[in-house]
């Protein structure tokens, strides 16, 4: 499939689902959030501006003939050991920002997706790792990936949202031998409810990615459950998978960027 049929399929899927959202849509009553739940290290997120490129913009992600968020460019599939250790090489090169999420399947991780800068090309790379991958010593390269990415070797800041599900997730996946430390993990959606004082609710990525749309384009959730055991996955999970990690990366620059002119204007 080409990429504007994917997204085309996408939107179609998408409209059907928020149709179906709406009719069941709860309404129970908002509730404050505590000082706590909004408390973010503000250090962390020092670091983690430190570490983004200047050019990352929501409008990137933004196509003439989408209604919704779309890559530019296809993610990378990772199944393979040398693919997996390519990765981590580059990674290990650099030290930047890493976009990450995941999808489960059967209450266990089946894909764990991550998008950084690349800031040579001026573009985010995106890749999709089958955790699910029956290749011969993938799984082991696997865990000893996912350990290394969160662990203090790590030069990285590592941004999720909502996360401490993910997290979970990838806790099981390593074991209990190992333990994932949250040090270099920044969440997201507690940044953006503390730094906009959100105190009814906490945001949803989809809220957070409209806020900053330049085009009014809104935030496919259509593949959300799809089957994500089932192999080969499609070219529209693999799209939705990767996009999810990729916009981190663009959300945290928006709100660099809101924060500085905010700055600017009281000075």
């Amino acid at each position: 499939l080409k990429t504007e049929q994917i997204w085309k399929e996408l939107e179609h899927l998408d409209r059907a689902c928020r149709r179906q959202k709406s009719s069941s849509k709860n309404r129970q009553p908002k509730r404050v959030l505590s000082d706590e739940t909004l408390k973010v290290d503000a250090i962390k997120v020092s670091e983690a501006h430190e570490l983004l490129p200047d050019n990352l913009r929501m409008i990137d992600l933004e196509q003439k003939d989408s209604e919704c968020f779309c890559l530019n460019e296809a993610p990378i599939l990772i199944d393979a050991v040398d693919q997996l250790q390519g990765l981590e090489l580059e990674l290990k090169s650099k030290r930047t920002v890493v976009g990450v999420d995941s999808e489960w399947s059967n209450k266990a991780i089946a894909t764990l997706q991550l998008s950084f800068p690349d800031e040579a090309n001026a573009r985010l790379k995106s890749f999709v790792i089958d955790l699910l991958s029956s290749a011969p010593g993938f799984q082991e390269m696997a865990t000893s990936f996912v350990v290394w990415l969160f662990g203090r070797e790590s030069p990285h800041t590592v941004l999720g949202f909502a996360f401490r599900g993910d997290m979970r997730m990838l806790q099981n996946y390593v074991g209990p031998e190992q333990t994932l430390p949250s040090l270099r993990c920044l969440d997201l959606q507690q940044v953006m409810a503390s730094e906009f004082k959100e105190r009814a609710q906490l945001p949803s990525l989809k809220a957070c990615a409209e806020r900053f749309s330049v085009n009014k384009k809104t935030f496919s959730k259509a593949q959300q459950c799809s089957d994500w055991s089932r192999r080969p996955l499609s070219q529209l999970q693999l799209q939705y998978a990767a996009l999810d990690a990729a916009i981190l990366p663009v959300l945290l620059s928006e709100i660099r960027e809101t924060l500085t002119q905010s700055q600017s204007k009281l000075d």
